[in-house]
């Protein structure tokens, strides 16, 4: 299909669109960069804030913020903050059916690779009281991974009950398998020494081993750790809304003796955050206090976790109680991701909720770095607020790519078809209803944000293509079109307002239920994904 067969789409907004309409706030090619920000004035969420109140630096340079939403499951929002409704049977793959962007979700991750087997099994008993008492329509994943440094998922994110209470029931501690270094031998004392000679320190040469062999086995978890939580990266990146995954680990140290791990953490933090994702950690070893392990009070020493401000006092990861060993990494991923890190308690299920929680008000800024700054590096960024009072938490950095992905590096047509997380980046809306020229077929009518598309200019024209896909649920027939886009300069702004339009007929028997859409940028291969539902009149 070509521009003189899209155009006519658009003929009312285009003919609003006047010579002198501002330059829109769009930079062909960009990577729109998303700042999920946590606001809290006096343990509460700061709500009421605007998109004026806040300050985004990237690398100390001031941004103009292009994006600004508000995501919110427990404070009603105002109607002036949210966008509007989507119209009846019309479905996104990026926000609820009120308008609202996508709501939190929440992925716990068992980590069987760094904790022992005792304090898995503990775990693995609050995780179940976390999900009998989590709220309903909470989206919720659980995941694990252990020895073979691979990430498993348990149950991918969902918000029914019977199988989130089914997976955490199929949960099993495993041993880890920590080798112990075998240094028989090496403590003897020698049998023969000169004469006069000092007796040398029994156990000096086992201590040497064990120590190189401590290293080189926290070595291997590390790594092991840095893979799982690029795996988890890459897996939520399509996931809509603010993602929080709570890893449920004592965690390893992030310096042993010659060893710094702290580039490789770095690189997971920078992965985790161009996915959207923040970090939480929850220490599964319970009260690490003098009464530990020897009663079933939980915690013994506390009087038990019941209220926000306690929980408050048990977060490590803000300076409020001692960092337990190996706490360190986990506190130093929540801080760079706009997580935290909570221990210290043996209501585990309650700290889970508290991390869980902690994103249920977020605001969510967006800028598009200017091409000069995308150099291919970590950039920091700051977010500051002009009202006092307010406590801010977000991710620390980005990567600020230097070029897009190609064009033949897009997911397989398949994945996208068959995956059940829908991809978001295209932004997409779309709506079915009976075809009624052609009892049995249905017309499939498909909006996509001309601002998530890599188009060119040259000649006064943005030009560029996607690709649209339609499978019918149970049929073995993909329909795919490409449409060429060529928008002049003088009719950019009412493109950007109103998105790309196209429609297809498609037939439905039986007891089809749905169709399947995905639109992929034939420029860079950027993908959205959606599926609508096929519902009588």
């Amino acid at each position: 299909m070509t521009c003189a067969s899209i155009l006519p789409i658009f003929a009312a907004a285009m003919a609003a669109a006047q010579q002198d309409t501002p330059t829109p706030t769009f930079r062909a090619g960009t990577k729109l960069v998303e700042v999920d920000v946590v606001a809290r004035s006096k343990g509460e969420p700061a709500t009421g804030l605007t998109k004026d109140d806040f300050t985004l630096l990237d690398n100390g340079k001031p941004q103009e913020v292009a994006f600004f939403s508000v995501q919110s499951r427990s404070v009603p929002l105002p109607p002036a903050v949210g966008v509007a409704p989507l119209p009846a049977r019309v479905v996104s793959n990026r926000s609820e059916p009120g308008g609202h962007p996508a709501g939190n979700t929440t992925v716990l991750l068992l980590d069987q690779r760094n904790t022992p087997q005792p304090d898995q099994a503990f775990a693995i008993q609050r995780i179940a009281k976390f999900i009998a008492t989590r709220g309903p329509r909470d989206r919720t994943g659980i995941y694990t991974f252990g020895r073979e440094g691979s990430l498993k998922v348990v149950q991918e994110i969902t918000s029914d009950s019977e199988l989130l209470s089914r997976a955490a029931a199929s949960l099993k501690a495993r041993d880890p398998s920590y080798l112990s270094p075998d240094v028989s031998g090496l403590s003897e004392r020698p049998t023969a020494r000169g004469r006069g000679a000092p007796e040398p320190p029994q156990g000096h040469a086992a201590a040497e081993f064990t120590e190189l062999f401590t290293g080189m086995l926290i070595r291997t978890r590390e790594i092991d750790t840095r893979q799982v939580l690029e795996q988890a990266a890459r897996h939520l990146a399509n996931v809509p809304g603010r993602k929080s995954l709570i890893w449920i680990s004592p965690g390893f140290p992030l310096h042993w003796k010659y060893l710094d791990f702290t580039p490789d953490m770095l690189e997971a933090a920078v992965n985790l955050n161009d996915a959207g994702v923040a970090l939480y950690g929850v220490d599964p070893r319970g009260v690490a206090g003098a009464l530990s392990g020897q009663t079933g009070i939980a915690p013994a020493e506390y009087g038990g976790v019941h209220s926000q401000e306690q929980i408050a006092a048990l977060m490590i990861g803000e300076g409020r109680f001692p960092a337990p060993f190996g706490a360190e990494t986990t506190m130093f991923l929540a801080s760079l991701t706009g997580g935290l890190a909570f221990g210290n308690d043996n209501g585990i299920e309650k700290l889970i909720q508290a991390a869980a929680d902690d994103g249920e008000f977020t605001y969510t800024l967006g800028f598009y770095p200017a091409q000069e700054d995308r150099d291919g590096v970590p950039h920091a960024l700051r977010v500051a607020v002009s009202k006092p009072g307010i406590a801010l938490r977000y991710r620390q950095n980005y990567l600020a790519s230097s070029s897009a992905p190609a064009a033949n590096d897009r997911a397989a047509l398949q994945q996208l078809l068959t995956d059940a997380v829908d991809s978001i980046r295209v932004e997409l809306t779309a709506a079915a209803s009976p075809d009624e020229a052609n009892p049995g077929s249905w017309q499939v009518k498909v909006n996509a944000n001309v601002r998530d598309l890599r188009l060119t200019h040259e000649d006064a024209t943005y030009a560029g293509g996607i690709d649209v896909s339609f499978h019918v649920e149970g049929s073995g027939k993909v329909i795919t079109k490409t449409l060429k886009i060529a928008i002049p300069d003088d009719q950019f702004a009412a493109f950007l307002e109103k998105g790309i339009d196209t429609s297809q007929t498609v037939e439905a028997t039986g007891n089809t239920g749905s169709v399947r859409v995905v639109v992929q940028d034939l420029n860079n291969g950027a993908a959205g994904s959606l599926t609508v539902p096929l519902k009588g009149e």
